[in-house]
C-alpha cells in the first residue's frame, strides 16, 4: 500500500505541474478532455489508465511470443504448417515485414490465438 500512496502522491504532483511537465504518457492523461463534457479524468480514472498502461507494457509481447513458441517447439505438425505458411508468402527472410502480406497469414495468427489463449500475458478473461 506504501507504493500506491506513493504513485498517488506522484500523481498528484504530476496535476500541479499541468502543462509544464514532460510530455510523457502520464501528460496525455493529465489533458484528456471528454469529448461530450470537456472535463479532464478523475484521479480514480488516471489510477485506472495509468494500471492499463502498465500492465499493457510490461512484458506482454515477449510473453505472447515466447507461449507461441514453446506451443510450437511441442507440436512439430503445426511448427511445419507454419513453416510452409511463412515460405510459401516470402521468397526473402528480408520481405518479412509488418504489413498486409503479413497480415494474410491466418495460421500465423491462429497459432498466436491460441498461444494467447493458453497461455494469456495477462491474467483475466475477455
Amino acid at each position: 500500500m506504501k507504493s500506491r500512496a506513493e504513485a498517488t502522491e506522484r500523481a498528484k504532483e504530476r496535476v500541479e505541474a499541468g502543462h509544464d511537465a514532460k510530455k510523457d504518457f502520464f501528460y496525455y492523461l493529465l489533458n484528456a478532455k471528454d469529448p461530450e463534457t470537456g472535463e479532464g479524468l478523475s484521479m480514480k480514472e488516471l489510477w485506472g489508465e495509468a494500471n492499463v498502461l502498465m500492465v499493457a507494457g510490461s512484458d506482454t509481447t515477449s510473453t505472447s511470443i515466447v507461449a507461441t513458441l514453446f506451443y510450437l517447439v511441442r507440436h512439430t505438425e503445426a511448427m511445419e504448417k507454419l513453416k510452409k505458411e511463412v515460405r510459401s508468402s516470402f521468397t526473402d527472410v528480408e520481405q518479412i515485414v509488418s504489413g498486409p502480406q503479413i497480415n494474410d497469414l491466418t495460421y500465423l495468427k491462429a497459432c498466436i490465438d491460441e498461444a494467447m489463449r493458453l497461455s494469456p500475458a495477462v491474467p483475466g478473461s475477455i
